[in-house]
């Protein structure tokens, strides 16, 4: 699949009551130990908040999310296939916004339990 490699747990809360209950979940958390890879996410990050900016279904929003996919998208993934993926996030806004949620998740560490990661290619996060 080309998507990232990041599980999200959907967070539950409980309603009800008049005090506003108080959140027990951690704010901050865990980032990547790799300069580099946090600087990619960064990167990842930015793009696809600047593509969210732009109107939906507009020709500058697809050919954002184009140029976002040529670098996201693992280089042994062929351009048709890459296009095919950036195409869906293009027309699939509620696919876009939860990619776009969790890579930032992912570069800054907000509600990121923990990230699990070799020192060679592979960083797995997981998401509150």
């Amino acid at each position: 699949k080309n998507e990232a490699a990041a599980s999200a747990a959907a967070a539950s809360s409980a309603g009800g009551g008049s005090r506003p209950s108080k959140d027990t979940t951690k704010k901050t958390g865990a980032k990547t130990k790799s300069a580099g890879l946090q600087a990619q996410l960064d990167r990842w990050s930015n793009a696809v908040q600047a593509a969210v900016r732009l109107p939906s279904g507009s020709q500058a929003r697809t050919d954002a999310i184009r140029r976002f996919c040529k670098t996201f998208v693992p280089a042994d993934v062929n351009e048709d296939d890459t296009l095919y993926f950036a195409d869906q996030l293009a027309s699939d806004d509620q696919h876009f916004l939860r990619l776009t949620m969790e890579l930032r998740q992912c570069a800054t560490g907000l509600r990121v339990l923990k990230v699990e990661e070799n020192k060679r290619s592979r960083a797995v996060f997981s998401l509150q």
